[in-house]
């Protein structure tokens, strides 16, 4: 059901917002568990996301959410559908850290997004160190994603949906290994991590909002 809920968000994105997937073939090459770590522009997010999985990828996905968007019976039950776990960030982050260990230890997929809020106007906004935490204590690869677009979709300051273009871009796998010295110490270690987390996705970002030439035009970087 939940597949089949996703697939149809997938699919009115496209002929409503023009959603564009790129890279999505990553997350198959992938033996679970691992992270996947979007940037954070809208309540849509965790949907479009994960309406780009594979079947198999779907079904082992499960994600934290701010239990105070889950109150009702029926967020409750939606939540319950898309495999989410409703946390609240201020006073159960330590809860939040052990359960989301928990699903990765038994072979799942971690939707989580670092930055903890969505943002106002597109731009990054600070990430957390959850997801690096995870990654490094577990030895488990981060998939950065990043999303465009939606912020302009349902605004954070705005109960109003738009239609407005939506890119999603699915970047590089690493390992924290790849990025940390063994001996360095537990703060230490997840700092860079993070910051190798957001750089892709800036990077990612910046390359989709270039405009593109028009017809016969050249256009050259520097120029």
């Amino acid at each position: 059901i939940a597949f089949t809920f996703l697939k149809t968000v997938g699919l009115l994105s496209r002929i409503l917002l023009g959603l564009e997937v790129a890279g999505a073939e990553e997350i198959s090459k992938i033996k679970r568990p691992f992270l996947v770590c979007p940037n954070h522009q809208s309540y849509l997010d965790p949907f479009i996301v994960s309406g780009a999985y594979p079947y198999d990828v779907m079904k082992n996905t499960f994600s934290d959410g701010a239990i105070e968007y889950f109150q009702s019976g029926f967020m409750q039950s939606v939540a319950r559908l898309i495999n989410v776990i409703p946390i609240d960030p201020d006073t159960q982050l330590l809860k939040a850290i052990k359960a989301s260990a928990t699903g990765l230890k038994h072979g799942k997929v971690l939707n989580i997004f670092p930055e903890g809020e969505r943002t106002f106007d597109g731009d990054l906004n600070e990430f957390k160190k959850g997801a690096a935490i995870l990654a490094t204590e577990l030895d488990l690869p981060i998939v950065p994603v990043a999303l465009d677009g939606l912020y302009k979709v349902w605004a954070r300051s705005s109960n109003k949906i738009s239609l407005a273009k939506v890119k999603v871009r699915f970047g590089k796998p690493f390992y924290p290994k790849e990025i940390v010295d063994a001996s360095m110490d537990d703060e230490a270690k997840y700092q860079p991590v993070t910051a190798h987390l957001s750089q892709p996705i800036q990077t990612i970002l910046d390359e989709m909002r270039k405009p593109k030439p028009k017809n016969g035009e050249c256009v050259w970087e520097g120029v």
